[in-house]
């Protein structure tokens, strides 16, 4: 989830810890918190302030573009198409001599349908319609607000493959739907999905299961995981943050999808941080800017004291992302199997050792 520049200053109100008490759900055998359900009042809501948009001399590079950011900003827009291309590291289609069938590992629902970013990941775009908002895609506009997501896929897809490298690991991702057209879809619900609950899980799981032949694509990509992103057609009216829902909310959650509202809080298009930041949710990191169940009221406030720049605790607005990807977030997204801040903070153990 990510919070904007009007929350400067603002603290954590008491009401919060009700909001929490509540918002826990029953699904199968786990009773697992929805992890932004935290972000349904909006009053409440409000009144946690992510450190990026604090006033304050640790997170200016966050508010501005920075001269780095421009200086490749301007080497990168005349290749962007191509460099996005190139971008999907290993993600090449398997030659005939290849078994497919071999690269697929038998589904068990283990830890959901996005396991561990160290692997193939494909990434299926979802344009979805519902009662409030709507693509039309004979409007030249939203046709390009489409190609931004896409845009901004390839940047945060790229921010993670490049942070995975430094763990020895690799992860590539499958998202070019111009690429593949299997990778694109649009869809129509007869409800109301930009909301900041997150209880209509059930409704778009069941519309992934019923028109995406997951196993297939996976198959022809020899692909580890699979994370749906669904993207909404919001305006800058619009008051609701985006928001993923997993494994890590519920053991019966196993499909992980993200819901991008693409415009939001009077003044912000849904940067590429957000996107890595959503996706990995998918693959078990958690939001680090507030207490839950899994992270400890003393790490919040020690990463509020320390100006974190954890991507999990923050995110900057631009096209490029400076957020840092750090050893907590490599070990809950499976990439390690220790980290010193753990123990040290009292923070839950992740779903990967589990």
């Amino acid at each position: 989830m990510w919070y904007s520049s009007k929350q400067w200053g603002k603290t954590v109100s008491l009401a919060l810890s009700a909001l929490m008490l509540a918002a826990f759900v029953s699904c199968g055998k786990s009773n697992k918190p929805i992890a932004n359900a935290h972000d349904t009042a909006k009053a409440t809501e409000r009144s946690i302030s992510m450190a990026t948009f604090e006033p304050t001399s640790t997170h200016s590079q966050s508010t501005t573009t920075s001269a780095e950011e421009t200086q490749a900003a301007t080497k990168t827009n005349a290749a962007k198409k191509s460099s996005r291309k190139t971008s999907q590291t290993q993600a090449t289609q398997p030659t005939s001599s290849e078994s497919s069938q071999e690269a697929v590992k038998p589904y068990d629902g283990f830890l959901g349908s996005a396991r561990s970013l160290d692997g193939t990941t494909v990434v299926f775009s979802i344009f979805a319609s519902d009662l409030s908002v709507q693509w039309n895609e004979n409007s030249q506009t939203d046709a390009e607000t489409m190609k931004d997501t896409l845009d901004n896929l390839w940047r945060g897809t790229s921010y993670l493959t490049e942070q995975v490298a430094n763990f020895d690991k690799t992860a590539s991702f499958i998202y070019d739907w111009e690429k593949d057209p299997d990778l694109r879809y649009t869809a129509s619900f007869d409800d109301y999905l930009v909301t900041e609950y997150g209880d209509k899980y059930d409704l778009q799981r069941d519309w992934v299961v019923a028109n995406i032949d997951t196993d297939a694509v996976k198959a022809r990509y020899h692909a580890d995981n699979a994370v749906y992103l669904f993207f909404f057609n919001t305006d800058y009216s619009n008051q609701v943050n985006p928001w993923t829902l997993g494994y890590t909310n519920c053991s019966a959650y196993d499909v992980e999808f993200c819901n991008i509202y693409v415009k939001f809080d009077d003044v912000f298009i849904t940067p590429p941080s957000t996107y890595a930041h959503e996706i990995m949710h998918c693959f078990g990191a958690h939001d680090l800017y507030y207490a839950n169940a899994y992270i400890s009221q003393e790490y919040v406030d020690y990463c509020k004291k320390t100006g974190s720049n954890d991507i999990m605790y923050t995110v900057n607005d631009g096209k490029w992302i400076i957020n840092d990807f750090t050893e907590l977030d490599a070990y809950y997204v499976g990439l390690t199997d220790h980290c010193d801040e753990v123990e040290k903070w009292g923070l839950a153990k992740s779903e990967h050792l589990a």
